[in-house]
């Protein structure tokens, strides 16, 4: 696999038109963020700036579900922090990523909101946030700071855009690449997969090797497997809007129930014949072909059964699948960012920090300290996002920005994302694996996976 760098496309211009500032791959304009929010109460009210200079000491609470080795090099950050600013002291808090957003809304209610709270924009933090009243809009602070949001990377500023308001700085740019084992390609005989695949590509070639079914040891070799928004960006693809005009999910339309069916029939059918393999079935080198987010292969050394863990295996990396290579790709990015509570007694330091976060000197130890992807362009950043050999690297894994990409798609914005989104992950697995009676009939079919996801919508809609 040679070195690649993503080109922008005409052929997704057009649907950067369906979502009104989608956070974390960006697009342009379209249907209003708060069309389509019930009766959910954004939060409205703009900072009054505070000196982050004052001698008075300065205390300022971090929560992330970021814990174990990113404890360390975000303490790290925080430490060449207050060496310039001795008044101001961090805490960082970690919580789990189950129930982070109740517990966050818990601390709220309770008075106790830390002041810095980490988000993730596909799983709909953002705007979940925003609309509970939670989050601090961040216009009259980047105006007060002077702070440049043009050093962001391409799509980055409309991932933390809300409602028409800046509401998070960015932290980390996780994006939609995908994963194959070539180590199993090889001993099977099929080509490596292109830099910018079709997904008829990707579609046959699951195909083939599920119809292989084992590799040459016996064992059960699968196909495909994918992220949800995986399927989202397929959707989108061919066309399909992900939101009615009026600021609806679409997921009842026939035809986004058909493609839906299309993606489901690929991941099973190339889900391995007879058997579906266990958990982790990277870790045991018999896994194809994984859509997934850039850190999910390299950072999962989580071993099987047998011992084996994913970087014992030659697992390579190409774009995202488009409909037409010949004109390039788009980008799908999964962002995770920092906002500030509306509650915070001190936002223009809270500010300050996160500012910090986003120069070089901070960077640089995220990335080599946390695996975290930049998402500002600083000289650690160009290092980071520069071509590499054929095989990334394990321990740290590296892959060409996407920075002079004009198209970028995430998940939507709008305030019932949070509700739908959790239908969606609850029933995915249900959704991509076939019943053990016969390995072919999915357990929910698309009919039944849209019904769910309109369901979380209605709900979510009659609660507000």
């Amino acid at each position: 696999m040679k070195p690649r760098r993503f080109k922008p496309i005409a052929l997704f211009a057009a649907f950067l038109l369906i979502f009104s500032l989608m956070a974390g791959c960006g697009n342009s304009s379209g249907v209003s963020p708060s069309s389509g929010t019930g009766t959910a109460s954004p939060s409205t009210s703009e900072s009054t700036p505070t000196s982050t200079t004052d001698s008075g000491p300065v205390n300022l609470v971090v929560a992330s579900w970021l814990g174990g080795k990113d404890t360390q090099a975000f303490n790290d950050v925080f430490a060449a922090y207050k060496s310039d600013h001795p008044n101001v002291t961090v805490t960082y808090q970690v919580y789990p990523y189950s129930g982070y957003t109740d517990k966050l809304t818990a601390l709220q209610s309770g008075g106790q909101m830390p002041d810095i709270f980490l988000m993730d924009q596909p799983s709909g933090h953002n705007s979940y946030l925003y609309y509970a009243g939670v989050l601090q809009p961040l216009d009259d602070l980047i105006a007060a700071a002077n702070y440049d949001t043009s050093t962001w990377l391409p799509g980055v500023k409309e991932s933390n855009t809300v409602d028409g308001h800046i509401v998070a700085m960015p932290i980390h740019n996780q994006q939609l690449v995908t994963w194959y084992n070539h180590d199993l390609f090889a001993e099977l005989g099929i080509p490596d997969l292109p830099n910018n695949p079709t997904w008829d590509q990707i579609f046959s070639t699951a195909a083939q090797i599920s119809r292989i079914g084992k590799d040459s040891k016996g064992n059960d070799i699968e196909g495909m497997a994918s992220q949800a928004l995986g399927m989202l960006a397929y959707l989108e693809s061919q066309g399909l809007q992900l939101v009615k005009s009026d600021g609806s999910p679409n997921f009842d339309d026939p035809n986004v129930i058909s493609a839906m069916a299309t993606y489901q029939q690929a991941m099973i059918a190339g889900g391995g014949a007879g058997k579906r393999i266990p958990s982790n079935p990277f870790a045991s080198g018999r896994q194809g072909i994984v859509i997934t987010y850039m850190g999910e292969v390299t950072d999962n050394n989580t071993p099987d059964a047998n011992g084996n863990v994913a970087s014992n295996f030659d697992n390579r990396v190409v774009n995202l699948p488009t409909n037409d290579s010949s004109q390039g790709n788009y980008v799908v990015y999964a962002p995770n960012n920092f906002g500030i509570s509306t509650s915070c007694k001190n936002q223009s330091a809270a500010f300050d920090l996160l500012a910090y976060l986003t120069t070089d000197a901070a960077v640089s130890k995220l990335i080599t300290g946390a695996n975290l992807t930049p998402a500002v362009n600083v000289p650690s950043a160009t290092a980071f996002f520069a071509p590499q050999t054929d095989k990334f690297p394990f321990d740290f894994y590296q892959i060409t920005a996407a920075t002079s990409s004009s198209a970028f798609f995430s998940a939507p914005d709008a305030a019932w994302w949070y509700s739908v989104n959790n239908a969606l992950t609850a029933d995915w697995i249900k959704f991509c694996t076939p019943k053990s009676t016969d390995y072919v009939t999915p357990q929910i079919t698309a009919q039944q996976f849209s019904d769910e996801l309109m369901q979380a919508y209605n709900d979510w809609k009659a609660s507000q």
